[in-house]
């Protein structure tokens, strides 16, 4: 007669094949690389300064987030968009690049942060479909806490791909979920200028600036500043905007803020070109050009002569408006921004 083979030796062999069987998809499991602490204080400020529209601020801050933890693909993926934002095509490219290959799995991510790195790509890619698609999925997913900044970036994506309206809407509804965030209220604030509802807009850049103030954010006090001059701008107040931007001006000296000053300034010079003053619209449209060759801005100025020679435009000055175009444009194949090379065609052409 054979020997019976024992039920209990059957279930130990069983047992032991499963539990080789965890052990090795245990050890060969795809694994979510843990940011260092300081790395993901950097990114959060970053994400932070871009939502705001401080891109260069964020640029570098985004930029140390990964000088601190290389490994961290959100943060290379966020630099992207950081750069994409400055013109900065082929840097952008570069980063997504690293970021896409250090999670070629994306099941080594989270389920929403495998969501928000294929929006950001998207982004950066200019497939703005897709990234709105994507960023209302997320929406949907992100707990409570984190709703409102999830909409902040959705209303971002529908800006670019010119939903005006609905990026009104996304903002609107990010201010009601959270009604202390800062930067839904400035983007608000932004959109409604851009769709000409100037009593919003002045409401929600006003409820921006509130909120800045209670927790002493004075970048964030001079975005609104500069924003609400561009608003008094473009319903042809030039006195009252010169007020704003000239705050805004005297703000981003003390701090240092370079990104801010060299906006200011060009805005400063299109207002007073605007006003009739050429000459004091030269002084400060050679100031912000002086400032951002020195801090290696060359496309802040790019698009500051493309808005310069829109303002002459307005007034009628041909000349010299198709002086400041062609500058942009020579500026933009130099510095190979894409963006504001084609900023300067348009220009050109609606000139022409």
């Amino acid at each position: 007669r054979r020997p019976r083979i024992s039920v209990g030796y059957v279930i130990a062999g069983v047992v032991a094949v499963a539990l080789v069987g965890i052990l090795a998809w245990w050890l060969t499991r795809p694994t979510v690389h843990e940011p260092t602490p300081d790395a993901k204080l950097l990114y959060d400020r970053g994400v932070a300064a871009m939502r705001e529209g401080a891109f260069f601020k964020s640029s570098k801050l985004l930029q140390q987030a990964v000088a601190n933890d290389d490994r961290f693909a959100l943060a290379h993926a966020r630099w992207a968009e950081a750069l994409t934002e400055l013109d900065l095509p082929d840097d952008a490219k570069n980063e997504l690049l690293v970021a896409q290959n250090l999670v070629p799995n994306r099941a080594a991510l989270s389920s929403v942060d495998a969501l928000r790195l294929q929006a950001i790509s998207d982004t950066v890619t200019r497939d703005f479909p897709a990234a709105v698609e994507n960023y209302r999925r997320l929406v949907a997913m992100v707990p409570a806490t984190e709703k409102a900044f999830a909409l902040v970036d959705l209303g971002r994506a529908q800006e670019k791909g010119e939903q005006l309206q609905e990026a009104i809407d996304s903002y609107r509804q990010a201010t009601q979920i959270d009604p202390h965030n800062a930067a839904a209220f400035l983007r608000l604030g932004v959109a409604l200028g851009r769709a000409q509802k100037y009593q919003e807009a002045e409401s929600a850049l006003k409820q921006a600036n509130d909120r800045f103030d209670v927790s002493n954010e004075v970048e964030g006090i001079t975005e609104v500043l500069l924003q609400r001059g561009s608003l008094l701008q473009q319903q042809g107040k030039t006195a009252d905007a010169e007020i704003a931007f000239g705050k805004a001006l005297e703000r981003s000296t003390s701090l240092e803020n370079n990104d801010q000053r060299i906006r200011t300034l060009q805005h400063l010079s299109n207002n007073f070109i605007l006003a009739g003053n050429a000459t004091k619209a030269q002084q400060y449209s050679e100031q912000a050009m002086a400032l951002a060759r020195s801090n290696r801005m060359e496309n802040r100025t790019t698009l500051g002569l493309i808005e310069i020679g829109r303002a002459y435009m307005i007034l009628g000055n041909n000349s010299e408006a198709e002086k400041n175009f062609n500058e942009g444009l020579r500026l933009a194949q130099l510095y190979k921004g894409r963006y504001a090379e084609a900023r300067a065609q348009l220009a050109l052409g609606a000139l022409r």
